[in-house]
């Protein structure tokens, strides 16, 4: 997540938009969410977006109390791993709104997923950069943590790959892999400020 100290500047806002050809790049289908909600599962992905619309924040929802959610947020330039409740997860975002995998109007999730998730918190892993080593490509890790025939990945090995790599790591990604995985084909809203939380949690 992008500090909003970086973006503030001369007065005007400065908002972390990866450009093509001189425009900022959308996702399309981001204005056809539907009105439905969902509850999320263990291993689910999770999306809120920032500054009005042009970019977005993605995590993972593991559930077990209030600090439901494990993201990697930018911290001083440094890329930490953390537990976060839903409004912590949202904050400095554009409104609150949080959007869940789904498929068929219902959450999907993979236990495999929240448990990586889970053994990374307080991690530090690196310097923060907006195009590669962001919220994205953590997410994207957990979701392929256990889909990587040599074991697990390796968070160093990974950004070396994509060191001199044209690929940016983005929202549509993340969808793109969620959907091959998980088959996610639907992003509905949490209700998380009506006080539901799912089954088990306290």
């Amino acid at each position: 997540m992008v500090s909003k100290k970086i973006l503030i500047k001369t007065g005007k806002i400065l908002l972390p938009v990866i450009i093509a050809a001189g425009k900022p790049v959308f996702d399309a289908a981001r204005r056809k969410f539907s009105s439905k909600t969902a509850t999320p599962v263990p291993g689910s992905i999770l999306f809120c977006e920032l500054d009005v619309g042009y970019a977005e924040h993605s995590g993972i929802y593991v559930g077990g109390g209030e600090k439901c959610i494990i993201e990697l947020a930018n911290i001083d330039g440094s890329c930490m791993i953390k537990r976060v409740t839903p409004e912590e997860f949202v904050n400095g975002g554009l409104g609150s709104t949080i959007y869940i995998s789904c498929h068929h109007n219902t959450a999907v999730g993979r236990e495999y997923i929240a448990s990586t998730a889970e053994t990374m918190v307080g991690k530090c892993l690196g310097d923060y950069s907006f195009a590669k080593n962001n919220c994205h490509m953590f997410t994207d890790y957990c979701i392929c943590s256990s889909n990587i025939e040599q074991g697990p990945l390796n968070w160093e090995k990974l950004l070396k790959s994509l060191k001199n790599h044209e690929m940016k790591m983005t929202l549509d990604h993340v969808k793109k892999r969620a959907r091959e995985i998980m088959n996610a084909d639907q992003w509905l809203k949490w209700d998380y400020q009506a006080g539901r939380l799912p089954t088990g949690d306290k």
